[in-house]
C-alpha cells in the first residue's frame, strides 16, 4: 500500500501543477492582455442631472422636481420604451397629471448618481463588440442608462451588464465606445431592482411618530382574507401619557395603542393604482396630529390578498397587502388592558 507521506507529496505536487497552470492561463489569456487601468469619468457632476432613463424590459423615466424626484408613469408605450427627447418640455411636478407622476426615493436616486459621479478610473477588460454577449452587454441583455441635463442635453449614456466572477465589479460600456470596462458592482445592483425599488412606497408623504398623533378614529368593517371580519367604531384621544376611548368603563393599554399607531404610520404600499371611483370605503382611519393637520386612509374592496386604499397624502390610489391591514387595523377589544 502507498504510504501516507507519499500520498501527501503527490497531492502537493498536483496542486502546484494546477496552480501554475491557472497562473499561466491568467497571464497569457486574451482578456488579461487587454486589461489596463485608465483615468476615466462617467459623470462629471451629479447635481446637474435632471432626467434619468433606465432601459430594459421595464423602462423607467425619473425626473427631478426641485429637490425631489418623480417617476413618469405615462400610459404611452412610446414614452415608456424610449428615452425622453432632449427637446421635450417637462413641467414641474405640481403641474404633472396625478396619473403620470409617482413619488420616488430621492435618497436612492442621489446615491445612484453619487456612484456614477464617483468613478474616476476604469479598468478595460475587452476591446470589441464580440465580447458583449458573454459579458451581458449585448442588445436585450444590458440595462441602458441615459442621463440628461437641465437643458435637455445628454450628459452620459452607458450600458451595464453582468457582474464579474469576483462579484466586486460589473461590466459596462460607455456610448459610443465598443470597449468594455470593469466598473462598480453597485451600478448593477441599483439597476436590478426594477420599478418598485425606486418608488417611495410609504403610505404617507413622510415619516411620523406615534407621539405626533393626538386623536385616532376608526369607523367601518373589513372582511379579512382569512375569512374573519373586523368591526371598528371608536375614537381614541391622547390623555397625558395614555389614551382614553369614547366608551364608559374601558381602560386602554397604552403600549397596545402605540403599537397599532406605529403599524398605521409605517404601513407600506404594494403598488400605486390608476385613478378610479371605488365608491364608498369599507373602513376609514383618521389621525389628527398635534399641529392640527390630519392623515386620512380609506380602505375599499379586497381582491385576493390585497386591498384598494386611498391615502390623503398620496395623489394616486394604492394597494395594501392583507398582512399590512391585519397588523394596522385592530378591534377595540384588542387594545384594552388584559384581565389579571
Amino acid at each position: 500500500m502507498m504510504s501516507h507521506q507519499l500520498k501527501v507529496r503527490m497531492l502537493v505536487s498536483i496542486n502546484l501543477v494546477l496552480a501554475l497552470a491557472i497562473a499561466l492561463g491568467l497571464v497569457f489569456s486574451p482578456v488579461r492582455s487587454t486589461r489596463r487601468v485608465e483615468s476615466r469619468t462617467i459623470l462629471a457632476d451629479a447635481d446637474v442631472v435632471s432626467r434619468i432613463h433606465i432601459g430594459g424590459p421595464e423602462p423607467l423615466n425619473l425626473v427631478k422636481s426641485g429637490t425631489d424626484w418623480v417617476l413618469l408613469d405615462l400610459e404611452s408605450p412610446e414614452t415608456l420604451n424610449t428615452p425622453l427627447r432632449a427637446e421635450s418640455s417637462l413641467p414641474a411636478e405640481s403641474s404633472l397629471p396625478a396619473e403620470s407622476s409617482l413619488p420616488v426615493q430621492a435618497v436612492r436616486v442621489q446615491s445612484f448618481l453619487g456612484v456614477l459621479s464617483g468613478v474616476d478610473r476604469l479598468e478595460t477588460v475587452a476591446s470589441g463588440r464580440s465580447s458583449w454577449d458573454g459579458l451581458g452587454l449585448a442588445e436585450g441583455q444590458a440595462k441602458a442608462v441615459v442621463l440628461y441635463g437641465k437643458d435637455g442635453s445628454r450628459l452620459a449614456s452607458l450600458a451595464v451588464g453582468n457582474y464579474d466572477p469576483t462579484g466586486r465589479n460589473a461590466y459596462l460600456r460607455i456610448d459610443p465606445e465598443e470597449r468594455v470596462y470593469a466598473g462598480p458592482s453597485s451600478l448593477a445592483s441599483y439597476l436590478s431592482g426594477g420599478r418598485r425599488s425606486w418608488l417611495d412606497l410609504g403610505i404617507w408623504d413622510r415619516s411620523y411618530s406615534a407621539g405626533d398623533v393626538q386623536t385616532l378614529v376608526l369607523r367601518g368593517g373589513l372582511d379579512l382574507s382569512d375569512g374573519n371580519r373586523i368591526e371598528t367604531d371608536y375614537r381614541l384621544t391622547r390623555s397625558g401619557t395614555g389614551w382614553v376611548v369614547d366608551r364608559n368603563g374601558m381602560q386602554l393599554d397604552t403600549q397596545k395603542v402605540d403599537g397599532m399607531l406605529r403599524s398605521i404610520l409605517a404601513a407600506r404600499i404594494e403598488d400605486y393604482l390608476p385613478l378610479s371611483d371605488f365608491g364608498q370605503p369599507a373602513l376609514e382611519i383618521s389621525l389628527v396630529l398635534g399641529d392640527g393637520s390630519s392623515l386620512e386612509l380609506d380602505i375599499f374592496s379586497r381582491e385576493d390578498e390585497r386591498y384598494t386604499a386611498a391615502s390623503s397624502r398620496r395623489t394616486r390610489p394604492v394597494s395594501l397587502s392583507a398582512w399590512t391591514i391585519k397588523d394596522a387595523v385592530r378591534p377595540l377589544e384588542a387594545l384594552l388592558i388584559s384581565a389579571p
